[in-house]
């Protein structure tokens, strides 16, 4: 081997490590590399047990010339003619951004000003690059799906562009906060950089490298779908993130009548435990007319004080949010209500129900006796857990 780290040997090794990472866990379709100037495709297919080492022979032949580009999205076939089309894209890999700097190779002056400021706006994202390119001319990040998400259908297709541009629209924005712009690059067929070719677009040719981000972390969709949601929508974070609001709009009836666990802490309230009581407080309290709310379901326990209730409550609305889901499903070992959900696994915290995106009906079991007449409340007369 040779061991010289710039020799087309070492160079074919870090391509190849590359394109394994990106389209690891794709085992069918075809993947579409292509250059610039001459406009020359090369498709191979996954199914081929060679396919790393025939794109990378091609990448590392090109270079010489060329800028080398690969398609973002796993086609179902070759295509006749260019880079292949977003309606025949059957997988992607992963979310991605391609952010220019300013520079000889960009000729637009509201750019970010340095790689620095780059790395600088991926930092305030909340979700860490599993790995990022130096392009020669920015940074292209990649955020890699734990599987490939496949896309058999036109309705799927249509979901994960969506998501992709709502992906790139977020990071748009911050960017936007400072005055810069990022060129918009959601499409499934973009073209993004081969690493160890060259960014032939300055007079001295760039050798085009990358790095993985810590442990190289992946994400399920459904991560960025839910964060984006919220960003999108102010009342829905205002009130499934953070402390919380000052004035509260969700409505109990909704989150009581679409959480199996809701209803099982107010049914059986005398006996339930110290954790699920505090954690039922963090929603509780977050509705409308939570206070009031938080007593009346303390109540049936036998050693109820008010005092120690506010107490209790206070402390689970300075937490950082209202308790999730997984936290109850897995820490507080719920996943026998959980699985019963039929919003299981579509939702961050149960406080979502009540707000008005939610259905407003809720289940013919879903109520709680007004406050002030006490004696209506039934009391249990066997005091089974300590709290």
């Amino acid at each position: 081997m040779n061991a010289n780290p710039n020799s087309p040997v070492r160079h074919g090794q870090i391509a190849a490590e590359f394109l394994q990472t990106v389209f690891e866990g794709q085992e069918g379709g075809v993947i579409a590399l292509f250059t610039k100037p001459r406009k020359h495709s090369k498709f191979v297919s996954l199914a081929n047990p060679d396919w790393v080492d025939e794109a990378t022979k091609y990448a590392i032949g090109a270079r010489r010339h060329d800028d080398v580009y690969f398609a973002i999205g796993v086609q179902a076939q070759q295509a006749h003619k260019g880079r292949g089309r977003q309606a025949d894209v059957v997988a992607l890999p992963g979310l991605w951004a391609d952010i220019d700097v300013r520079g000889p190779n960009h000729s637009a002056t509201n750019l970010l000003p340095t790689i620095e400021d780059a790395w600088k706006l991926l930092h305030e994202f909340p979700f860490k690059p599993t790995v990022v390119v130096h392009s020669g001319g920015g940074l292209q990040a990649y955020w890699l799906f734990r599987e490939p998400r496949k896309t058999p259908t036109g309705a799927e297709r249509l979901a994960v562009q969506r998501l992709s541009k709502q992906f790139q629209g977020f990071l748009r924005s911050l960017a936007s906060r400072k005055g810069w712009t990022i060129d918009a690059t959601a499409d499934l067929c973009r073209l993004l950089r081969v690493p160890s070719t060259y960014n032939r677009k300055q007079k001295t040719p760039v050798l085009v490298t990358y790095e993985v981000i810590d442990d190289g972390q992946r994400y399920n969709p459904s991560e960025f779908a839910e964060f984006l949601q919220m960003e999108a929508d102010p009342e829905l974070k205002a009130h499934a993130q953070g402390p919380a609001p000052q004035n509260p709009t969700a409505e109990f009836l909704q989150v009581l009548g679409g959480c199996p666990w809701m209803r099982h802490c107010k049914d059986d309230a005398a006996a339930l435990s110290e954790p699920e009581w505090y954690h039922m407080l963090a929603i509780v309290g977050r509705c409308k007319d939570g206070a009031r709310l938080a007593h009346e379901l303390s109540l049936p326990y036998s050693k109820y004080t008010p005092s120690e209730t506010d107490a209790k409550l206070r402390q689970a609305m300075e937490a950082a949010g209202p308790t999730t889901c997984a936290f109850i499903e897995s820490e507080l070992g719920q996943a026998k209500y959980c699985i019963q959900c039929s919003h299981h696994g579509k939702i961050k915290s149960p406080i979502v129900l009540g707000l008005a995106k939610a259905s407003k009906r809720p289940a013919n079991n879903a109520s709680i006796e007004p406050h002030g007449a006490t004696d209506g409340i039934r009391r249990p007369q066997i005091q089974t857990t300590d709290r």
